[in-house]
């Protein structure tokens, strides 16, 4: 094999410039034919109604334990942990709002049962310090 030119003009690629395949046309596991109810959609079907219901019985599980929400103007709402979410809390000020939204902003005053690792904010955000203390803020997607 030649050596790989690094791209350097920034542009996309819109054709190889490798070497082409020897396999005369052929396609990876034979040709390509359309065909309504393809064998592997049932597999596929099956598997994600097995992982559906591991997941619910998970979920079900979780203690559905009563939870005080402080909003940014200091307000607090009685929710249910597990049962309500950022998003349900946003519908129930304004759908418009909850539209609008796609990641919530939360800190927690204590830990919940069943919340798994939490992924903090890249070191664009404004607030990265904030995420990596001991009960700093943390981003939930909708």
């Amino acid at each position: 094999g030649g050596a790989v030119k690094a791209r350097t003009d920034n542009k996309r690629t819109i054709a190889s410039s490798g070497p082409k395949s020897k396999a005369g046309g052929l396609k990876l596991g034979g040709a390509f034919e359309k065909k309504p109810n393809a064998p592997f959609i049932e597999r596929r079907a099956a598997m994600f109604d097995q992982m559906l219901e591991e997941q619910s019985r998970k979920f079900e599980a979780l203690p559905k334990e009563p939870i005080t929400i402080t909003m940014p103007d200091g307000k607090q709402l009685q929710k249910t942990a597990w049962v309500d979410s950022p998003l349900s809390i946003a519908e129930g000020i304004s759908k418009s709002l909850a539209g609008r939204m796609c990641v919530a902003k939360l800190k927690y005053s204590r830990r919940l049962a069943g919340i798994g690792e939490v992924i903090v904010a890249d070191e664009m955000d404004e607030d990265a310090e904030a995420h990596s203390e001991e009960g700093g803020w943390e981003l939930w997607d909708l």
